[in-house]
């Protein structure tokens, strides 16, 4: 790694970009029911116009989730497994408590998901930023089920304590649902093998090293898994960033 390289990537420089973004998506998404009736009497417009504002904006947001993944995927990041998640709830700073709304039509709502994100924001109040967490909602996972069902989700993990997931693995859902209590944690696509780097989706073929990754054991092709609608050659992996952790 670089001295240029080291520098923007400080603690600092990602705190306050990782802020920013937040900001920006989350704060203009969850505050478009302030303007609800201000916008209704300057322009005239019904509830019914504003909903359907919302829903192109849905759509939209839908719509921009491939180049999101691109993005991850260009800057070496993937889907852990069940096993992973597991592993990082044992490891976690923090470990949330898990919340979960009534079931039913509104868990795919804005109103879900501002209500449970309030119930995180309480729950994470006073922790500090950058250490891990765990707890807060399921996690998207890779697993082998993928590849006998095409266009479906796998998901797993809220854990109340270790072992006790609530969500075990699932792929009911189809790859185009999502609710409150889903998440979206992304790892490194860089994994250390004997002292070595290697490429996360070549060791979750490799006999010897899959069954530390995932329990489902060989992962064939987990590229594919995670890229189930890319065609064309596989890019090459992006370069390791190797951190040493202080004697």
């Amino acid at each position: 790694m670089t001295a240029s390289t080291a520098n923007w990537r400080s603690p600092t420089v990602v705190l306050v970009c990782g802020g920013l973004i937040l900001t920006l998506a989350m704060g203009i998404r969850h505050g478009f029911g302030l303007f609800l009736q201000p916008i209704s009497s300057e322009l005239g417009w019904g509830r019914e116009t504003f909903a359907l504002a919302i829903a192109v904006q849905n759509l939209v947001w839908g719509v921009t989730q491939p180049f999101a993944g691109m993005i991850a995927d260009r800057f070496g990041s993937v889907l852990p497994t069940a096993r992973m998640v597991d592993a990082i709830y044992e490891q976690s700073a923090h470990h949330l408590k898990p919340s979960p709304l009534p079931a039913g039509p509104l868990m795919t709502s804005n109103l879900y998901l501002l209500r449970h994100q309030q119930r995180i924001d309480e729950q994470r109040s006073g922790l500090l930023l950058g250490e891990l967490i765990s707890g807060h909602k399921k996690d998207l996972v890779l697993s082998n089920r993928l590849r006998q069902l095409p266009g479906r989700v796998a998901i797993y993990g809220w854990h109340r304590a270790p072992g006790h997931p609530i969500q075990p693995l699932s792929t009911v859902h189809g790859a185009r649902y999502v609710d409150y209590s889903h998440g979206v944690r992304l790892v490194s696509a860089t994994v250390v093998v004997g002292g070595r780097p290697r490429s996360i989706y070549d060791a979750l073929q490799d006999s010897r090293v899959a069954p530390i990754l995932s329990r489902e054991g060989v992962t064939r092709d987990a590229w594919a898994l995670m890229h189930p609608r890319v065609f064309g050659p596989r890019p090459a992996p992006a370069a390791p960033v190797l951190v040493a952790r202080p004697e």
